[in-house]
């Protein structure tokens, strides 16, 4: 009896040493695969980390490209097609660098300054220097018409030939990194003290 009862004893524990054994493998192996599945996880947060922080050659192309083309549809659309508009103002004989940002007057590369990325004629550099710019609106391109961008080129233009208030407009872009485009947009810049005045001139754009 006694020897039959220590036989039982011994399986017993020999089962429940295997049911230990079985549970520490299933529980490593479960260790392993989390400690596998956490790595993957770092690892893609560290890749898409590196792919928001570096901006591929494409990409970097692709931005250059838009700002390419919506400096060109501004320039286009306030040169209008004028005769005489491709050449400097100032020396006729020499081809426009590009649009003066305050006066929208065409100047050659004696004549035009840089800063910023914002094509100045030197002799407007003191009014886009010595002035703190703000933001008036920005708008999307997709939202604008083609007789809003007149109307608003026209009041440009009126505003500094005959009230001497310079407005700036300027081509911007911004990247949707939820969709990865690239999202054109017209920003029009006051100086601090017209701003609320400006607004008000370019209500039918708000």
């Amino acid at each position: 009896m006694n020897q039959s009862f220590n036989i039982l004893l011994i399986i017993l524990i020999i089962c429940v040493l295997a049911l230990i054994a079985v549970l520490g493998i299933i529980g490593w192996r479960f260790l392993k695969l989390r400690e596998k599945e956490i790595e993957l996880q770092r690892g893609n947060q560290a890749e898409k980390l590196s792919h928001d922080s570096v901006e591929s050659p494409e990409k970097k192309e692709r931005i250059k490209l838009t700002r390419t083309v919506s400096a060109d549809l501004l320039k286009a659309l306030r040169m209008r097609q004028e005769s005489g508009g491709h050449f400097c103002i100032d020396h006729p004989e020499e081809y426009s660098l590009g649009l003066c940002a305050i006066s929208s007057e065409p100047y050659c590369e004696k004549c035009m300054s840089i800063q910023n990325e914002v094509k100045v004629a030197k002799k407007y550099l003191d009014v886009y220097l010595d002035n703190k710019w703000e933001e008036v609106s920005m708008l999307p391109n997709k939202v604008l018409s083609h007789d809003m961008i007149e109307r608003l080129i026209r009041i440009k233009e009126d505003m500094w030939k005959n009230k001497n208030l310079p407005l700036m407009i300027q081509g911007h872009h911004k990247i949707n990194v939820d969709t990865d485009e690239i999202e054109i947009y017209t920003v029009i810049f006051a100086r601090s003290e017209d701003k609320d005045y400006i607004k008000g001139e370019l209500s039918f754009i708000n």
